[in-house]
């Protein structure tokens, strides 16, 4: 037996094998980089924000099977020591996102890294593309890219870490624009200067056109059709799309349902009171008399004529209050500007609410569905059925904070957008609505020759269509002022020349536009905004208590102000008397009056500490559950395991 002694070296043994690890980990990252590996990914978000959509996944596949190539131009400051850490983590994810791109649209898909460095040809191509840099730490820093295909190009100037969950939106829809050939041309009308305007005189600044105009430019051939549209500058439409079409005629009416009956669609966004509307009216002036231009009205509807014929009635004199979605705002809370939840959409299904997580109407109508046959509606928001109704107008323009407690909610639930699609019936069976008669009057002669050729023409047969020729679709929103700047758009980032939406209310109307125009692979990368996600059950349980406590107090505050009635009255007959002070019954009424006016106070006092301390016992609940059942739950799974393997080894 051979006694040679051991080369086992336990410390050469572990260096060794700690080597063979690394060299393993570096070999196993470089293989994985190399290959489609590295664009997959597991994703335990409950919205799956870190996967990309099944729409995003279709435009690129389509791309295998096209004929041109497209290229993105990705401009990244590399090496800079100015460059901001956030900046430098938002690279990284960008780099990541491309790569998965590329792994899924193949080779008809090309990605070029530039480094814009000064001086450079790439710096001069970024500035081709409409790249610019941002001025960071006193450095000209680049982060942006370009889409080109044959001589479409569409460029984002700046990636923002604050627009992140706008990035596969982006660039999807900038690859989808290039790829295809043609656009729809969409048809818009509207009581508000959505376009803009140049400036009036040298000097002034020009009114800025709308973000979601600017949009819509950017995705369809926009075609401005004012508030008085001819026919034929319907014709060839893929929709119109209405948005505050205040003092609308019945001639336009008369067209629209006529486009409607030939199988076309209308999107239209009505108002019971329109912000927008009342900011954009010129302020009175003393000087001008009556002089004055007449302001934008606030209320937009169709008439009733056209609404009946669509099955709806819309609610435009009151504004939809609603305790369940109301908005927590810096004066306090207000029930008629409502911060919609999933909740309120009850077609779990459709692609259209697809992804929506908040919506924010401001003082908003509704609709109430009458049915009509041949015609199907389907509400895609709807209103809570406790905790909603309809107040004053006014009173809710002012954010009165009284609507909290005076609001009387119905059993009904409104509708705040709703689709209606079917074979419709016109609304002017008698045909084209006369206008009103003029003033001026024709000359005997030629009124006689007009008659004689009216009879002399053979007879024609009615030019207006009675009933739909295909089917149609119009899509009703009870709120307009949601597409505004301000309630659409992060106006903090809009002042910095950035556009992020703020919510889900400009991916409601781009989603339904996609649909009806045939552009359905961007829904979903669209409504993956940055949107907050509130305690509906807690605001649930508020509202609850607030309905409740609005009750009594109502009743409380009456009984009081019956109190103060009666102690007025008692005054009163003191100071009829010419007596300083009450002496008898009075006296004694007055005291006992004074006595229930102290006890009526301390009531509501007492009813407001109440639902004080109910919501307090609630947040307390609530902040407690999170803060302790995960923690709770990984103990009581390690304690299982613990005790698994304790059985398995006493087993051995």
């Amino acid at each position: 037996m051979s006694n040679k002694p051991s080369n086992n070296n336990p410390v050469l043994n572990a260096i060794l094998g700690i080597l063979a690890l690394l060299g393993i980990v570096i070999f196993a990252n470089m293989l994985v980089a190399t290959t489609t590996l590295g664009s997959k990914t597991l994703d335990l978000t409950e919205s799956k924000v870190h996967t990309l959509t099944e729409g995003t996944k279709a435009i690129l596949e389509d791309l295998k099977d096209a004929d041109a190539e497209v290229v993105i131009n990705y401009y990244a400051t590399r090496d800079s020591a100015f460059m901001p850490q956030e900046l430098k983590l938002y690279l990284k994810k960008v780099d990541d996102f491309l790569k998965r791109y590329k792994a899924l649209a193949g080779d008809n898909l090309r990605i070029v890294n530039l480094d814009p460095s000064p001086d450079t040809d790439a710096e001069d191509s970024a500035n081709l593309d409409g790249i610019a840099g941002q001025q960071i730490n006193g450095e000209n820093l680049y982060l942006g890219l370009s889409v080109a295909s044959l001589d479409q190009k569409v460029s984002i100037p700046f990636l923002s870490p604050q627009s992140e969950t706008q990035l596969e939106y982006e660039l999807s829809s900038a690859i989808a624009r290039v790829a295809r050939t043609d656009r729809p041309t969409l048809g818009i009308m509207s009581a508000l200067n959505l376009a803009g305007s140049p400036a009036m005189m040298p000097g002034q600044a020009p009114q800025q056109s709308a973000i979601v105009y600017q949009q819509l430019q950017q995705l369809y051939e926009l075609k401005d059709l004012g508030m008085t549209p001819t026919q034929e500058a319907l014709e060839g439409l893929a929709a119109i799309l209405l948005i505050h079409p205040a003092g609308i005629s019945e001639e336009t009416e008369f067209l629209l349902d006529q486009y409607l009956l030939s199988g076309g669609t209308i999107v239209a966004a009505l108002d019971a009171f329109s912000i927008i509307a009342q900011q954009s009216s010129p302020q009175p002036n003393p000087m001008m008399m009556g002089q004055q231009p007449p302001g934008i009205p606030t209320t937009s509807t169709f008439s009733d004529k056209l609404l009946s014929s669509w099955g709806v009635t819309f609610e435009s004199s009151q504004v939809l209050a609603d305790g369940k979605y109301r908005t927590r705002m810096r004066q306090g809370e207000s029930t008629s500007v409502l911060t919609l939840t999933p909740e309120a959409l009850p077609q779990k299904d459709s692609i259209i609410t697809t992804g929506i997580s908040e919506l924010f109407f401001v003082l908003s109508g509704g609709f109430k569905k009458e049915g009509k046959e041949g015609l199907k509606h389907t509400a895609l928001i709807e209103s809570s059925k406790d905790s909603s109704g309809l107040v004053s107008s006014m009173q809710a323009s002012r954010l009165d904070p009284s609507l909290l407690t005076s609001m009387r909610p119905d059993t009904n639930t409104y509708d705040l957008a709703v689709h209606i699609n079917g074979l419709f019936k016109t609304a002017f069976p008698d045909g084209k609505p006369t206008p009103p008669d003029n003033t001026d009057t024709q000359p005997d002669t030629v009124a006689s020759e007009a008659e004689e050729a009216e009879q002399n023409a053979e007879p024609t047969k009615p030019t207006s269509l009675a009933v739909s020729t295909e089917p149609g679709n119009v899509f009703l929103i009870a709120d307009s002022d949601f597409l505004a700047d301000q309630f659409a758009y992060n106006t903090q980032l809009i002042r910095m020349g950035l556009v992020s939406p703020q919510g889900d209310n400009s991916a409601l109307l781009f989603n339904i536009l996609d649909q009806v125009t045939g552009s359905k692979y961007l829904i979903g990368s669209r409504s993956r905004g940055d949107s907050r996600r509130p305690f509906t059950v807690i605001q649930e349980l508020d509202a609850e208590h607030e309905k409740q406590f609005g009750e009594r107090l109502e009743k409380e505050q009456q009984e009081l102000n019956e109190i103060n009635a009666r102690i007025g009255e008692i005054v009163q007959k003191q100071q009829e008397n010419g007596r300083i002070a009450l002496e008898g019954e009075l006296a004694t009424e007055l005291a006992a009056a004074r006595e229930k006016q102290v006890e009526a106070r301390k009531r509501l006092r007492e009813l407001e500490k109440d639902l004080r301390r109910k919501k307090d016992d609630l947040a307390i609940k609530y902040t407690l559950g999170n803060i302790f059942i995960i923690p709770l739950l990984f103990a009581i799974l390690g304690i299982a395991v613990f005790i698994k393997r304790r059985i398995a080894t006493s087993a051995r």
